[in-house]
């Protein structure tokens, strides 16, 4: 395994890559588009939940500007364990949960104040539906059911469930997977 430093608007992320697990590039994008837009400002005393967490770079981000707990969650055991010696590197205490959307979480007990997730975005082109476990590769792990909704539909439909009062829910998508279908799905839930 490979360390690598990452410099998200002045905060420093030394952070493991494995061939296994997604590369943390387009989540330190989208992170750094949030810091600088003032989407993550005033997470003191907020529990974070990174979805999909991958390198763990999202989450432990959160913890370096303050969040008050950090949870990391990802089907990819691989993923998990790496997120978890990321964010111990990094100093950020983490719960680290391999979990199948939010299976690994309780409702009722689990509860953040933000989810932010960058989901897998694309249809199932080498996984096999029948061992979703069993995938070589960190590409692989970037697919997601038939049309690659699967996180971000299930994101969006149960994340109410695990989320406090006035609380907040980020995520990315592609326009094709369906933008009409994703707005629907945010304005009934």
């Amino acid at each position: 395994m490979d360390m690598k430093k990452y410099d998200i608007c002045g905060h420093e992320v030394a952070l493991l890559s494995q061939p296994d697990v997604w590369s943390p590039h387009s989540a330190v994008e989208m992170t750094t588009y949030l810091v600088e837009a003032g989407y993550l400002r005033g997470l003191e005393n907020r529990r974070v939940l990174d979805m999909g967490t991958g390198s763990g770079v999202i989450g432990i981000l959160c913890g370096l500007l303050g969040a008050k707990s950090v949870a990391l969650s990802d089907l990819s055991r691989s993923s998990v364990e790496q997120a978890s010696k990321n964010a111990e590197s990094n100093g950020v205490a983490a719960r680290c949960v391999e979990s199948d959307r939010f299976g690994g979480f309780d409702k009722g007990e689990d509860e953040y104040d933000l989810i932010i997730c960058n989901p897998p975005v694309q249809p199932w082109l080498h996984t096999d539906p029948d061992r979703l476990l069993e995938r070589a590769s960190a590409a692989d792990w970037n697919e997601s059911s038939q049309d690659g909704r699967l996180l971000l539909d299930a994101l969006i439909e149960e994340s109410a469930a695990y989320l406090s009062k006035n609380s907040a829910l980020i995520t990315s998508c592609l326009t094709r997977h369906g933008h009409r279908k994703t707005i629907r799905l945010l304005d009934k839930h």
